[in-house]
């Protein structure tokens, strides 16, 4: 019990210093499931997990898919991600529903969307899949947080990768260190968020691997 009030003092702290430099303020949201059909053909979906993607918009034309999906995300309480590789599109996009704006801003581009566990993953399609495929084998593989439940919670417009890392290390008390000349900035609205499915989101869908070992987790560039 002790060291789980020590990390989380120490990480709201951090947050706390990280926000008030940056003037974001932290926000909240989480849980469900659902792939678009123009990204990766699920068919796992069911009524209620995708219900927030349903809901009928009061405007139905948009022109920026980044500030589209924050609003939402902050307006019907789901956390996003969105990668750093791809590039999102200005451009106008319409629909009746959430679900059908993405699909529009996404047609004839190499950005899929994932709702999965009431979080938005905007990323590139393949990195979708293959995030889906090996989340599991690889966070298994993962060392066990020494606090308990290990879970983050912030939204940020702008957070380096460097200083995500710092606040999970807190967080979880396992050493997660950066790329030493390869730091990006990311884009997330997170609450309770696993530690862990975070670290893999962020690597994963950025072109990063990870070298794991019993105490600590090293984050390195993918060599394409």
């Amino acid at each position: 019990m002790k060291h789980r009030k020590t990390a989380n003092f120490h990480i709201l702290f951090l947050l706390a210093l990280y926000s008030a430099v940056l003037a974001i303020s932290p926000a909240a949201a989480f849980a469900e499931f659902s792939i678009n059909k123009a990204a990766l053909l699920l068919t796992t979906q069911t009524h209620n997990e995708i219900s927030k993607l349903k809901i009928p918009l009061k405007q139905t034309e948009f022109i920026d898919l980044e500030d589209f999906a924050m609003s939402m995300a902050a307006e019907h309480s789901f956390s996003l991600i969105i990668s750093k590789t791809i590039h999102l599109p200005i451009k106008k996009a319409h629909g009746a529903t959430i679900e059908e704006v993405l699909n529009s801003f996404c047609e004839d581009t190499d950005i899929g969307w994932l709702f999965d566990e009431n979080c938005l993953y905007l990323a590139d399609k393949n990195k979708l899949q293959t995030f889906l495929q090996d989340l599991q084998t690889i966070a298994a593989t993962l060392p066990d947080s020494k606090t308990t439940p290990a879970t983050f919670t912030g939204s940020f417009k702008q957070i380096d990768l460097s200083m995500l890392c710092l606040f999970l290390s807190s967080l979880s008390g396992v050493k997660i260190i950066p790329p030493s000349d390869h730091d990006i900035s990311l884009t997330m609205k997170v609450i309770d968020f696993n530690w862990k499915k975070l670290l893999l989101a962020v690597t994963m869908l950025n072109d990063f691997k990870l070298d794991i070992s019993d105490f600590s987790v090293f984050i390195v560039p993918r060599q394409t």
